[in-house]
């Protein structure tokens, strides 16, 4: 609007220069006819005086020729009568002479009267030009003064150019400004779907844990009623021991007595000697091994199988693959998802049949690092007894380091750089086991001290 109203000043300041040229054209061309007019009447002025300069001169002629006359009218008195008629011929001529000199004078005075006149409108004229001198000094001054507010305004909009430019360099630093905050709102966008994602998957992994929880109990609360079974048989058992025990004691004290007395009476029979004092024999531990055969027995029903390990069968292998909960975690008869729960039987039944311990899931996890993301030591010691490659990284390019450390695992994470696990190796993140996965989830737990 400021340009805009600078152009609209420029241009009437031009539109008024040019009416102002204009009239000043017409006034210099007015000017230029009255100089050429007032030249004109000086011209006629100078003839008509140089006419009655002429008439006065041919006047004083005439009068030298009345003297003349005189003089001969003097000499001629006595001339002949044609004399007077030459006078009054003279006299006529002296008349019209005078009458001459008579319009002359008018025209003189007329020529006069106009020559004021000339005069008058020649200061008129005169003070025309000077009111146009004044006019123009006016309009010059004016312009000067239109030529300096000009000057200010272009001034002015110099200024306004430049507090242009420097809001817009200020609109270039707030897009800027702007961008990068769009970017950190990008990454922050980027961070809150990891924490979603992470979200979604610790949701996922408790919902599992939880079904794992409920399975476990079951297990529990089965292995419980066992427990109880035989808690309750061993307590038969020992009263069927305590009362076989008392008879046995009774018996044997009744024998002992009837060898006591068989003795007694012998050595009666044979002359006087002592008897023999009964020899205390060592107290039965028979109540001691069935505990402990339970204390076994309950340990093992606890525990998982302690038979060795077998390849699956067809038909296990056909039930199994039907378990995973991905695609590949099915073509793996599921060692992903057994992992995760700690299913060491399992897991190592799943080696045994021909299955690579560094295969690798969607997100690029073996099974060592799924047993490392849920703390799984155990597991983590059979699948590196199978030769399994501890310094493997996934496709963020994390390690088994990276989750122990994050995850709150810092005796597992120890135990595998014992194994020759490398610290020092970073994520497509750029950090290592002791940061973090990524800027969100950073790491919780640190080595121990050596």
């Amino acid at each position: 609007r400021v340009q805009q109203g600078l152009h609209e000043a420029g241009a009437r300041r031009q539109q008024a220069e040019a009416e102002h040229f204009r009239a000043l054209s017409s006034l210099q061309e007015e000017a230029r006819v009255s100089e050429e007019r007032a030249r004109a009447m000086r011209a006629d002025i100078g003839r008509l005086e140089a006419e009655k300069a002429a008439r006065d001169a041919r006047h004083g002629s005439v009068s030298a020729q009345l003297e003349q006359l005189k003089r001969d009218k003097e000499a001629l008195e006595s001339g002949a009568e044609g004399a007077a008629e030459e006078v009054a011929r003279l006299a006529g001529e002296k008349e019209e002479a005078r009458q001459r000199a008579a319009r002359a004078e008018e025209e003189r005075e007329r020529h006069r009267r106009e020559l004021e006149a000339l005069a008058a409108k020649g200061a008129e004229r005169e003070g025309e030009l000077e009111r146009l001198r004044t006019a123009r000094d006016d309009a010059e001054k004016q312009e000067m003064e239109e030529e300096r507010e000009l000057k200010q305004l272009r001034e002015y909009e110099g200024q306004l150019k430049k507090q242009q430019v420097k809001r817009m360099e200020e609109l270039e630093k707030q897009r800027a400004l702007a961008r990068e905050e769009e970017k950190r709102q990008r990454e922050h966008d980027a961070a809150l779907e990891t924490l979603r994602a992470a979200k979604a998957d610790v949701a996922r992994r408790d919902l599992e844990a939880s079904q794992e929880l409920e399975r476990l109990q079951k297990e529990k609360d089965k292995v419980d009623r066992k427990q109880a079974e035989q808690r309750a048989e061993v307590e038969r058992l020992k009263e069927e021991i305590t009362r076989k025990d008392k008879e046995r004691k009774a018996a044997k004290k009744k024998a002992q007595d009837e060898a006591a007395a068989a003795a007694a009476a012998a050595a009666a029979q044979k002359g006087g000697k002592h008897p023999m004092e009964p020899v205390e024999e060592a107290p039965d531990d028979d109540a001691a091994s069935v505990m402990s055969d339970q204390s076994m027995m309950t340990a093992r029903t606890m525990d998982e199988p302690q038979e060795p390990a077998t390849e699956l069968t067809d038909k296990e292998k056909q039930e199994w693959t039907k378990e995973g909960k991905s695609e590949l975690d099915k073509k793996y008869f599921g060692v992903f998802s057994r992992a995760r729960h700690g299913r060491y039987h399992e897991c190592e039944r799943i080696l045994k049949s021909d299955v690579g311990v560094d295969v690798k899931d969607e997100f690029g996890n073996t099974p060592l690092i799924v047993a490392c993301q849920n703390g799984k030591k155990r597991l983590a010691k059979l699948f590196l007894r199978y030769k399994a490659n501890i310094n493997e990284v996934n496709s963020q390019g994390n390690t088994v380091l990276h989750y122990c450390f994050t995850y709150g695992y810092g005796d597992l994470g120890d135990y595998l750089i014992s194994k020759g696990a490398n610290a020092k190796t970073k994520n497509k993140n750029g950090l290592s086991c002791y940061e973090g996965l990524d800027q969100t989830r950073q790491a919780s737990a640190r080595p121990g001290k050596k």
